[in-house]
């Protein structure tokens, strides 16, 4: 009991220097890395994804559903399909709906301005960066 408590402590003072220190160095007007750039088109992707796969459902069952609900593509590499993608490391999505509407949200956790990609019903994409 004694090491998953050291471990808990130990992990919990890793996450919050590791997002601290993120948060430091945040400079939105800065280039972005090649690992940033192929993030943040990840999290468009997926809200596409989401996006698409509300579309298509909603067509069917005239309601919008939660994530867990939406077809998932294949995981094998390569494989095409017409679902949502398994969640990359270090996002955060969160699919709200009332069965009328919906609002999705994509938050790269390891993004030091905390880039976030949003979306709804209208199927408009929206990105955006935390104030700094």
């Amino acid at each position: 009991m004694k090491q998953v408590i050291t471990a808990v402590l130990f992990g919990s003072v890793l996450i919050g220097t590791s997002v601290g220190d993120a948060q430091q160095q945040c400079s939105p007007g800065a280039a972005r890395t090649p690992d940033q750039t192929m993030r943040r088109a990840a999290a468009i992707r997926l809200t596409r994804q989401i996006n698409t796969a509300q579309s298509r459902l909603f067509g069917k069952t005239s309601a919008y559903h939660p994530l867990a609900s939406l077809p998932t593509q294949p995981q094998s590499p390569g494989a095409v399909g017409n679902g949502v993608e398994p969640i990359p490391t270090g996002f955060d999505v969160r699919v709200t709906t009332d069965g009328i509407s919906y609002m999705a949200v994509v938050k790269d956790q390891l993004d030091a301005c905390s880039y976030s990609v949003f979306s709804d019903q209208d199927g408009v994409i929206y990105e955006g960066v935390a104030l700094q």
